[in-house]
């Protein structure tokens, strides 16, 4: 059978599991250097997982298509792209065993204006304890 608008199911993710059983200490990254791509797994998953793009177009939901819980994210062209936007996303490079040339490379196209307006708004959420926008964002 083709797939068409007709016969795609509708995911509606759920961050319900996420919530309740997130631990940072579990969470794994991957990085396909090949493709650019970020995986980060925050709940285990043994089914395969299906992608559901994000608004934002820089990231996609991982969704266990069976029981559209939440396992992770998933971002494509991090380096090249992604990191220009959200520039914390670089904090996860080490961790994902990136080298640090790549890293370096990627911090060196981040404007100093970005990343202090990224920084500042990453610190004000933290602070408050919920999203906050620049105006400029």
């Amino acid at each position: 059978m083709a797939i068409n608008e007709h016969n795609v199911r509708k995911l509606n993710p759920s961050f319900e599991r996420l919530n309740r059983e997130y631990d940072a200490n579990s969470a794994r990254l991957d990085y396909n250097e090949f493709s650019d791509t970020l995986y980060l797994y925050v709940l285990p998953c043994e089914d395969p997982l299906v992608s559901v793009p994000q608004e934002n177009g820089l990231t996609a939901l991982m969704v266990d298509p069976v029981t559209e819980e939440v396992h992770g994210f998933q971002i494509d062209n991090y380096l090249e792209h992604a990191v220009l936007h959200i520039p914390q996303l670089l904090d996860l490079a080490p961790l994902a065993g990136i080298d640090q040339r790549s890293i370096e490379a990627a911090r060196e196209r981040v404007s100093s204006e970005r990343r202090r307006e990224a920084t500042i708004t990453a610190t004000l959420s933290e602070l408050l304890g919920g999203p906050v926008r620049s105006r400029r964002a």
